[in-house]
């Protein structure tokens, strides 16, 4: 469509850097037309393409606390709760028609094609996981995954510009503010799940039967993959993108770490591209941001955050205390919230530790009846079972004792 801005995306934390880097050389080897745009959390090395920071999403949703959200998430969750946020973004910033998030694990092999909404008035294109019915077992195995995780997969999704579209970010934001989860026993699973509700909430959505988008792990059975003297094929269409989630440069036979065998079989065509994509992410130097922190993972005193934790603040909204959860200094930081007696109750650090254990709940029923009971537990036992880093329990059990808990030191 003449005159239509579009506009590429991606969500990486530092160690996918080079993947991002593979992501781009690929866009801009079949797109130069499409400007690429990288919201990066944890800081980035130079690149061709604009790189945002989440201060820029934070300002531009000043009622949203994205820290706090990012700190009841895991690095999965947290990149995922974005997208919405950084879809809007773009939208609203550069005031483009189109845009296309992609993951960074995300490699073109040929044009993307015929994927965007505004081709036939839809406001929105995505990709189902599967695209074939099948009886033999391993669709059945794929199936059922699929029924977990969602029916698109949205490592790849497209979204234009319209009233629709406005309606659905804002509610898939607000979702996905607390509710972006791994939870499949909620029947949750990141912010993918709660597309599927989007068949019922929207009139125009393009799904893309392309049989070479966003082939992967998950659909690599059904896809039949070949090659032709000139380009990589599925099922005699141009393999667009191939999308390596949980591919890992240490086991380069190995599909993904999602799945319980190598996937590649006597299939030399997916060993190839497995070469191929390793390859690539070597001379981007990933092995060098293999070990990487993401630098959500601790608190600015550079103290690592129990999962624990993360957990505990997932079932309370403590965003309007709390704008920057992640703060370790202060009388009023987070980080000294949870180290403190309230009255009766626990230390929030310890009533989260209580939650998680099943033997202490066993051993003490009650976290405020029997709270001196777990306290003098933490300090003669628990304190000594690593249940956190050692300066988070030193930290701990210094407010206890500056509490005047009578409790003993330890040994």
């Amino acid at each position: 469509m003449n005159g239509t801005k579009r506009v590429v995306c991606t969500i990486a934390a530092t160690n996918y850097y080079p993947r991002v880097e593979v992501l781009f050389q690929s866009l801009k080897k079949f797109h130069p037309e499409l400007r690429f745009y990288a919201l990066t959390l944890g800081g980035a090395p130079d690149h061709e393409f604009p790189i945002l920071d989440l201060s820029q999403l934070q300002g531009h949703f000043p009622d949203v606390p994205l820290k706090y959200m990012l700190f009841q998430y895991d690095l999965i969750e947290a990149a995922t709760a974005l997208k919405p946020f950084l879809i809007q973004f773009l939208i609203d910033t550069l005031n483009c028609d189109e845009v296309v998030f992609l993951d960074p694990d995300i490699l073109l092999f040929a044009p993307m094609g015929d994927i965007w909404p505004s081709e036939v008035g839809a406001d929105l294109s995505l990709t189902p996981h599967l695209l074939y019915m099948d009886t033999a077992d391993n669709s059945l195995v794929s199936e059922k995954a699929t029924l977990k995780s969602g029916i698109f997969n949205l490592g790849f999704m497209a979204v234009r510009k319209s009233d629709p579209s406005f309606k659905l970010l804002k509610w898939w934001q607000d979702r996905l503010r607390r509710h972006c989860l791994i939870d499949l026993k909620e029947g949750l699973f990141t912010d993918q799940k709660w597309m599927d509700l989007s068949l019922g909430f929207m009139d125009n959505i393009r799904i893309l039967r392309d049989p070479g988008l966003n082939v992967a792990h998950w659909n690599i059975h059904e896809r039949g993959l070949d090659k032709t003297e000139s380009q990589y094929t599925v099922r005699g269409s141009p393999l667009r993108f191939f999308h390596f989630s949980g591919f890992s440069i240490l086991h380069p036979q190995t599909l993904s770490r999602h799945r319980n065998d190598t996937a590649t079989g006597s299939n030399h065509i997916i060993t190839e591209l497995l070469y191929i994509y390793r390859l690539l992410l070597l001379e981007q130097g990933e092995e060098e941001y293999l070990e990487r922190e993401y630098v959500f993972e601790k608190w600015e005193n550079g103290i690592p955050i129990p999962q624990i934790m993360r957990d505990f603040t997932k079932n309370l909204d403590l965003s309007s205390s709390f704008s920057n959860p992640f703060d370790s200094e202060g009388a009023h930081s987070f980080f000294r919230w949870m180290l403190i007696e309230d009255g009766k109750k626990l230390p929030p650090l310890l009533n989260a530790l209580w939650i998680n254990r099943l033997d202490l709940q066993k051993d003490f029923k009650h976290p405020e009846h029997d709270k001196r009971s777990i306290i003098k537990w933490f300090v003669e036992t628990g304190i000594n079972e690593n249940c956190f880093d050692h300066r988070l329990s030193a930290a701990l059990l210094q407010n206890l004792q500056q509490n005047g808990s009578e409790s003993p030191s330890p040994n």
